[in-house]
């Protein structure tokens, strides 16, 4: 069967060139503009206002339909334009200009837009901070941050006059003593009918906070540390209710001598290793410096496990203000400028031991960890509001501030590990260790003295 071919003629518009290239001579200065300003037709977003599609077919069509609209309209506006502003330099310039008003505007509508939206930002942190104070961990958050506030204010030990630095001490511990009973009342009022004579009350919170430079590290940033300057509180209130029988003095002395070998005790109980140095006499010693009655002040580094170098310099004093009344202040001196002379002093005497000895090995730098130490002990005598009746009654108020933040793995060990002693177990054992080695040898004594 032959194969039949049937050729069709393609038909063209004759005059469909001619009048296109008339509109392209009309919108030629219109073009200019566009180009140059390098502007589109589309919307704000970016993409052309189009209606939703059926089938492909149908949106090619009427893409067609709207792209020939849009033409016809240009062409419009452009004959408009060129009978108004009939000279070409003229024409341009204000093609120019509208472009540029057509761009300020959607720069105008965006930004309004972007302020709309930071707004509305705005207004759902302001709800989640909103939120956030209605959780129930929020108030022992914020009552950290305030004992912590309450208890302690910068400190800078100026100078190497060791009586200077003695009177700049004693200031500051004169005024903790002082404030001491009111700080301690006012922190603990809610919580000591929590406490009972067979149970101590015992609550620990955790806060971030900031701090402020310059922080005295001597060694730069831990690795672990926060360099922009974000660190972790850990607070505890302890009460403990007392026998009325008990003598005070004798209480507080037992707690001074447990400050005085807290280094021993931490290293027997939780495997805590303590290095002690004095900062205030010449040449240094390996005990703390007594500058007072039970007042001390010594240079404290951890040796142990992770927190290997995390040091701080602790000052602590005791007072017996009445046979009803005694009280212990522990806070921690932000800079002394003994030390950085100390360790400048250090840094040259190794430089030049090094310089002479080829096989020196450089020290290990010191690490950037703190462990800064607030706390208020108060031994009072009280009365029950509603038997009358008196008993002892031990306050402790402790803030330990850490220069790491507080998502940091070695901070969560850390607080595992000294869990015992933050909650007040740790001091308690102590205690009750101390009264019953003295009530052993008070009976020893008694009964030698019979024999005799």
């Amino acid at each position: 069967m032959p194969t039949i071919v049937i050729i069709l003629p393609i038909i063209t518009r004759p005059t469909e060139r001619p009048a296109r290239a008339a509109q392209d001579q009309v919108r030629e200065p219109f073009m200019v503009g566009s180009r140059k300003n390098g502007t589109s037709s589309r919307n704000v977003s970016g993409t052309s206002a189009r209606k939703a599609a059926i089938s492909t077919s149908h949106e090619v069509k009427e893409l067609r339909s709207e792209a020939q609209r849009l033409d016809e309209q240009f062409s419009v506006l452009c004959a408009k334009w060129r009978e108004a502003l009939p000279e070409r330099e003229v024409l341009l310039a204000a093609c120019t200009a509208a472009t540029q008003k057509a761009v300020t505007g959607r720069v105008e509508q965006l930004n309004r837009q972007l302020k709309d939206e930071l707004l509305q930002q705005q207004l759902y942190f302001s709800t989640l901070q909103q939120r956030l104070t209605e959780a129930p961990l929020w108030s022992s958050s914020a009552l950290c941050q305030e004992l912590f506030d309450r208890m302690h204010g910068y400190l800078h030990l100026v100078g190497e006059d060791l009586e200077s630095r003695k009177k700049q001490l004693q200031a500051r511990f004169e005024l903790g003593v002082r404030l001491a009973p009111e700080i301690v009342e006012n922190f603990t009022r809610e919580f000591v009918p929590l406490a009972s004579n067979m149970l101590p009350f015992s609550r620990t919170s955790t806060a971030a906070t900031a701090i402020s430079s310059p922080f005295n590290t001597q060694g730069g940033i831990s690795e672990e540390s926060d360099g922009n300057g974000c660190g972790t509180l850990v607070s505890n209130v302890f009460i403990c209710k007392l026998p009325a029988s008990v003598n005070i003095s004798r209480i507080f002395q037992h707690v001074v001598d447990n400050l005085k070998n807290i280094s021993v005790e931490l290293e027997h109980r939780l495997g805590v290793l303590l290095e002690v140095k004095v900062l205030m006499i010449v040449p240094p010693s390996d005990y703390e410096v007594e500058m007072g009655p039970s007042t001390y002040y010594a240079h404290v580094e951890r040796q142990d496990g992770e927190m290997r170098g995390a040091h701080t310099n602790r000052a602590w004093t005791g007072k017996l203000v009445s046979d009803d009344l005694a009280v212990i202040v522990t806070d921690f001196v932000d800079e002394d400028d003994e030390e950085a002379i100390d360790a400048a002093r250090r840094e040259g005497q190794e430089t030049q031991v090094g310089s002479g000895d080829a096989s020196w090995i450089p020290p290990i730098p010191k690490s950037g960890l703190r462990i800064d130490i607030c706390m208020l002990l108060t031994i009072a005598r009280v009365k029950d509001p509603e038997t009358q009746e008196s008993y002892v009654l031990m306050r402790r108020l402790r803030v330990h501030r850490y220069n790491l933040p507080p998502s940091s793995p070695l901070l969560h060990h850390e607080l595992h590990k000294l869990l015992s002693y933050f909650k007040g177990d740790f001091h308690l054992a102590m205690l009750s260790d101390a009264v019953r080695v003295r009530v052993t040898t008070t009976t020893l004594f008694d009964a030698g003295s019979e024999s005799v």
